[in-house]
């Protein structure tokens, strides 16, 4: 029971990774959503986002043949996720290179540790105009309209193959996406939704584990996965 508990955990850990990321260092930003974006360049409306250090919001994603629910609080280099897996809570915690997976139903928790070159690899919400300064040709405007209640820009991304994988409604207040609408071979459109929005200074007790939690530590087995094709790279 405990090894299946801990593969699980491990498996929801490293997809959380693939869809979160890790935060990045950011400092407050004072968002006014009575301000007008309209002519901007791209390159200023991301660069509001790099800015933010304290955020807690709602996602909700959906695709093909899954949907799911949770909650994140963001805090410069930490990140909790909260999540709903067949039934069950998963909380995970990032604090730095340091990453917890924990169950508290099971009251237990997995550690990992990941160096500094492979957290730079992933990616977190804020990152997806990360490249506009280096390959503009990439994103395009689509569309300038209110979406959930804010004014946002439609943007459009093309990939390698020259063809839209990516379009995202960017607030034009904060400058990070609220909805993404993105196109997968294999899983086809995936919509991700951010909700309920609080750009805060996060409390350090968030990011910490409940005591008297078992806790154990998985590195050496994570290393192995991350140098499997298509994780590690």
């Amino acid at each position: 029971m405990r090894k299946y508990f801990s593969l699980v955990l491990l498996l929801v850990f490293v997809s959380c990774l693939l869809l979160t990321g890790c935060g990045s260092s950011k400092k407050e930003t004072a968002g006014n959503n009575a301000q007008t974006y309209s002519d901007e360049p791209l390159t200023e409306l991301f660069a509001r986002g790099e800015n933010i250090e304290g955020i807690s919001f709602d996602y909700h994603v959906t695709s093909q043949d899954l949907t799911t629910n949770g909650k994140m609080w963001i805090d410069g280099e930490r990140i909790k996720n909260e999540s709903s897996v067949e039934g069950k809570q998963i909380v995970s915690i990032i604090d730095g290179n340091t990453y917890f997976t924990y169950s508290p139903d099971e009251n237990m928790a997995m550690k990992m540790v990941l160096d500094q070159q492979k957290n730079e690899t992933s990616q977190n919400p804020f990152d997806y105009g990360k490249d506009v300064d280096t390959s503009p040709d990439k994103y395009k405007v689509l569309d300038r309209t209110v979406y959930d209640g804010v004014m946002c820009k439609v943007v459009a991304v093309t990939g390698a193959d020259g063809k839209e994988n990516l379009k995202m409604w960017v607030r034009e207040d904060y400058g990070f996406p609220i909805r993404l609408e993105i196109v997968e071979a294999d899983a086809g459109k995936v919509v991700i939704e951010y909700k309920n929005i609080k750009i805060e200074k996060q409390p350090v007790e968030i990011f910490q584990l409940p005591a008297g939690v078992n806790i154990t530590d998985a590195s050496d087995m994570l290393k192995g996965l991350s140098d499997l094709p298509g994780i590690g790279q």
